[in-house]
Order: structure tokens, then C-alpha cells, then sequence
């Protein structure tokens, strides 16, 4: 009876550790503003990106701000490059 107790109660635990990310991801992306969703779709989609990188931003106005620190240097160029091509060609300047 213990042993059944102590597995329902690790894989209730399991599922609610599984099931938290998405609802918080999920709630996350619904405050952004358009632009946004836009550069954090362009970051996110970097095909280097690893969980070591660190790449954050701030929108202010127009102007995008990237921060954080990368594990190779192309991936510094390819987020410049993505976010600045990106939101301008969405944007229409």
C-alpha cells in the first residue's frame, strides 16, 4: 500500500512538472505586444541556439535592444541580423 502511495505520488508529480513550462510559456507569449512576438520568434528559431546562450531584448518604440552572451560568435551575428531584418520587413520601414 506505501509503494502505491509513493508512486502516485511521483508521477503526479512528474505531470505537474511536465504540464508547468507550457502554461507558463503559454502565458508568456500572450503579453507580448506584436514586434514582440516577432523577435522572440526570430531568436528562438536561430539554428544554433543551445541552452547555454543567453539572449534576451527590449523593445522601445521601433528599436530593438538584443543583450546576453552566446557560446559561438556566428550566433551573435545571425540575431543581429535576423531581428534587424526581420522586424523591418514586417514593419514595412
Amino acid at each position: 500500500m506505501k509503494i502505491n502511495r509513493k508512486l502516485f505520488a511521483a508521477v503526479t508529480l512528474t505531470a505537474a512538472l511536465m504540464v508547468a513550462p507550457v502554461l507558463v510559456q503559454a502565458s508568456a507569449t500572450q503579453a507580448l505586444s506584436p514586434i514582440e512576438n516577432q523577435v522572440r520568434h526570430a531568436l528562438v528559431t536561430l539554428p544554433y541556439l543551445n541552452v547555454f546562450d543567453d539572449i534576451s531584448f527590449r523593445v522601445d518604440g521601433g528599436r530593438v535592444t538584443l543583450f546576453g552572451a552566446v557560446t559561438q560568435p556566428v550566433l551573435k551575428s545571425d540575431a543581429e541580423r535576423s531581428v534587424r531584418f526581420g522586424s523591418s520587413s514586417r514593419t514595412g520601414t
